[in-house]
């Protein structure tokens, strides 16, 4: 026998043929006849009670705490927009089915959980949404834990994706610094050819020892550049 919650609700008012509200109830209805599953149905309602400011008719302040007060079906504000959350996703998956008597799966709140990930873009869960239904038809269970594991190597390979991305970056920072610093070097010998050797003594010695520091730090770097 199927499961069935009723909704708590007050029905203080009749619902005006042709208005909004009534709009919307038979658009919610034809949905419902259309077969979806039950979390969809219940974030479609939770959705209308939010955005309609629906709960305004038992004088709360907002949906939230609408949800945490009233809990219609004893759900509260984090469960409501879990439910809201896995519901816009659902048009994105497809279908899943196996090869057992069973003949299907069915996505639930819990299962999608994992691709409500803020990392995660439509595209994202298209794709995640067609591998579990693959995996699912070769044998396993379409869970929670099957679609977390798949979203999680999905979020793996973007996070080595921005590493690689970063490192790219570091890298051509320091191959701009290098060309920046052999310019320099550059200048400066040039700079130092045009210049009498005496002259340059006579630097060195004022200097305590300038030229010397030079040659030894050019030294250095060309070991460095070596290794």
């Amino acid at each position: 026998m199927a499961k069935s919650t009723a909704l708590v609700t007050q029905s203080r008012h009749s619902v005006p043929l042709g208005s909004k509200l009534d709009k919307y109830e038979k658009q919610l209805a034809s949905a419902m006849a259309n077969g979806f599953e039950e979390f969809c149905k219940t974030g479609v309602i939770l959705e209308k009670i939010r955005d309609e400011k629906a709960y305004e008719d038992a004088v709360y302040k907002s949906f939230e705490q609408y949800m945490n007060e009233r809990m219609p079906c004893g759900l509260k504000k984090t469960q409501a927009y879990a439910i809201i959350k896995a519901k816009n996703v659902r048009p994105l998956l497809p279908a899943v089915s196996n090869n057992s008597a069973t003949g299907g799966e069915t996505w639930t709140e819990r299962s999608i959980r994992p691709l409500t990930h803020s990392k995660l873009k439509p595209t994202d869960q298209r794709r995640i949404g067609k591998e579990v239904a693959k995996r699912v038809k070769k044998g396993e269970r379409l869970t929670a834990s099957l679609v977390k594991s798949i979203c999680d190597e999905e979020l793996g390979t973007e996070k080595k994706k921005a590493k690689k991305k970063q490192k790219r970056f570091k890298e051509a920072s320091l191959a701009n610094n290098l060309r920046y610093s052999i310019e320099t070097v550059i200048g400066l010998r040039v700079g130092l050819e045009m210049y009498y050797e005496d002259a340059w003594s006579e630097v060195d010695v004022e200097g305590s020892g300038l030229i010397t520091a030079l040659i030894d730090e050019l030294g250095q770097l060309t070991s460095f550049l070596k290794e």
